[in-house]
C-alpha cells in the first residue's frame, strides 16, 4: 500500500488578499454597530422605567397597607404618618440604584366616606426617575407617581 504523499506533506496557505466584499462588511458594521447600541441602551432605559414604576406602586401599596392595619387616634396620627413613610420607604430600599433623595412622600390621607362609616387610607408615593442617556425629544429626569387607596380594617 502506497500513501500519497499529498496527505503527510504540510499544507502551505498564502494570506488572502482583502477584497471588495471584506470592505462592504466593514462599512455594514460601522452603520449597523451605532444603531444596534442606541436600541440596547433604549431597551435598557425601557426596562428600568417599567422597574421603578413597579417598585414605586409596590411601595405605595405597602404605605396603605400598613396605614389600614394599624388604627390611628388624632393622638397618633404623626407617629402614624412616620411609620407609613418608614414602609415605604423600606420598600423603595430595595430597588437596585435607588436614591432617597429623589423620594417624595406626602402625608398619608385618611379619607371618610359620609354615607357609610368606613373610612379608607390613601398613600402617594413620588420618585423622580433619571434615565441613563439624554435622548433627543425627551426630557432626562420624569416623575413616577402612584397612589393607593385601601378601606381600614381595624
Amino acid at each position: 500500500m502506497e500513501c500519497s504523499s499529498n496527505l503527510l506533506s504540510p499544507r502551505v496557505t498564502l494570506p488572502r488578499r482583502p477584497s471588495r466584499r471584506d470592505a462592504g462588511v466593514v462599512i455594514e458594521l460601522a452603520i449597523t454597530l451605532p444603531l444596534l447600541l442606541f436600541v440596547a441602551i433604549g431597551c435598557a432605559d425601557l426596562g428600568r422605567f417599567a422597574h421603578y414604576y413597579i417598585a414605586v406602586g409596590n411601595a405605595a401599596e405597602s404605605g396603605a397597607l400598613f396605614g389600614c392595619m394599624h388604627p390611628v387616634t388624632p393622638a397618633t396620627r404623626a407617629n402614624w404618618n412616620a411609620r407609613i413613610r418608614q414602609t415605604v420607604t423600606d420598600e423603595m430600599a430595595n430597588v437596585l440604584g435607588y436614591d432617597e433623595t429623589r423620594l417624595t412622600i406626602p402625608d398619608p390621607q385618611l379619607l371618610s366616606e359620609t354615607t357609610s362609616n368606613f373610612r379608607r387610607v390613601r398613600v402617594e408615593v413620588t420618585y423622580r426617575f433619571e434615565m441613563i442617556v439624554d435622548w433627543p425629544g425627551i426630557s432626562r429626569e420624569h416623575d413616577l407617581t402612584r397612589a393607593v387607596e385601601m378601606r381600614v380594617v381595624r
